[in-house]
């Protein structure tokens, strides 16, 4: 009996440990809910490795440690498992969420580094690190297993004043297309949107080539929510891509104060697409 008790008093204390551990103030956290003092570097991260469609289904991380450290496992959070030409943090089907870090390894706030481990079935499919990071809020998009990921600000705060957040959202546009599956599209392609089925298109930013973004483009949105068609076109001005809104889903529908990334993602010849990303 004094043996059991014994047993069940250490497993408690144990137990103890390891949540006081993972909960200590170095160790990450996944809500942008504290206060930016306390929170140091933000960071979501995108798969954009070409998949062809046939593929889709397996293709799929379902674990990611940093620094031998578990940031995500899609048995530990709610959400579907890491797929392509999508991102992770998400719960809740909610897109707001960044994972953060108050200290990043024993080094300087101001200089961060981190080695990266993506697992499918305990098997590693993807590695990298990252070096000379500076604090603030990126996006790291994977693109082909054997780089380092595009390394994206994201371009925080969103806007330029409250005022503008109670009437505005704001949107960037990344290129991560290819034309096919192990070469990046060549040319530079130019975001542009219509609102609530007008035919009057509106450039975002200037054209861009393959890992590079637009500035923000805070738009005025003149009722609550407003329903937005997307476009982009290649460098002689020909379609390449596009998104109107009777066929997209809800998440077609911004309303004031939220901030996209849209990334034009795939290859020409099979499954290119715009992908919305809610940065907040």
């Amino acid at each position: 009996m004094k043996k059991s008790k014994f047993l069940n008093l250490l497993i408690c204390v144990s137990a103890l440990v390891v949540l006081l551990t993972f909960c200590s103030k170095d160790k990450p956290i996944i809500s942008p809910k504290m206060p930016d003092t306390e929170i140091q570097f933000y960071f979501q991260i995108n798969w954009f490795v070409p998949t062809p469609t046939a593929d889709l289904a397996n293709s799929y991380s379902d674990s990611l440690f940093i620094n031998e450290l578990m940031f995500w496992s899609k048995k530990h959070y709610i959400g579907n498992a890491f797929e392509a030409y999508s991102g992770i943090p998400k719960r809740d089907d909610k897109w707001d969420t960044f994972f953060g870090f108050t200290k990043w390894v024993d080094e300087s706030i101001d200089n961060y580094k981190a080695d990266f481990q993506f697992y499918k079935s305990d098997k590693i499919i993807y590695e990298t690190q990252l070096t000379n990071l500076k604090k603030g809020r990126y996006n790291f998009v994977v693109y082909d297993l054997k780089k380092s990921p595009l390394v994206i600000d994201n371009k925080y705060p969103y806007f330029s004043t409250e005022e503008k957040k109670k009437s505005h959202c704001s949107i960037m546009f990344v290129n991560v297309l290819f034309s096919d599956m192990t070469t990046t599209y060549p040319g530079k392609c130019q975001y542009q949107y219509s609102i609530n089925g007008e035919e009057v298109w509106h450039n975002l930013g200037t054209p861009v080539k393959f890992g590079e973004t637009t500035d923000r483009v805070e738009i005025e949105l003149n009722d609550n929510s407003v329903l937005f068609s997307f476009r982009v076109l290649d460098e002689d001005g020909n379609e390449l891509k596009r998104k109107d809104s009777e066929k997209i889903t809800k998440k077609a529908t911004i309303k004031p104060g939220e901030s996209y990334m849209y990334f034009l993602g795939g290859t020409l010849t099979d499954n290119s697409d715009i992908y919305p990303w809610r940065s907040l």
